[in-house]
């Protein structure tokens, strides 16, 4: 994705970049959560106390072929955290809130 570091992500989603400039199809993504306790980086970061509680995500995203093309590491202030889960049954379900 040559010249991706030259763009403006405060006025552009990353992952209609990927779609609309790099033809890229994205296709699904995995999320992993994990509540935690904060260390000294992530508690600097956040403005919290080390100690205080945090919930950790790790996100891949994958294109139609399988292949990764983005992970994230998101960390998120345990006082400031929410979940909100959208549950189907047989069927698809889209969502204009859904990540990719």
């Amino acid at each position: 994705m040559p010249g991706i570091e030259r763009e403006h992500f405060q006025e552009r989603q990353l992952f209609r970049l990927l779609e609309s400039k790099y033809s890229l199809r994205l296709s699904w993504a995995r999320r992993t959560s994990e509540a935690r306790l904060a260390a000294p980086q992530e508690a600097s970061l956040l403005g919290i106390g080390v100690g205080s509680p945090v919930m950790y995500m790790e996100q891949i995203v994958y294109l139609e072929d399988g292949r990764a093309a983005e992970c994230s590491d998101i960390w998120m202030r345990g006082d400031r955290f929410k979940l909100s889960s959208i549950i189907t049954r047989g069927g698809k379900h889209t969502s204009s809130n859904s990540v990719l």
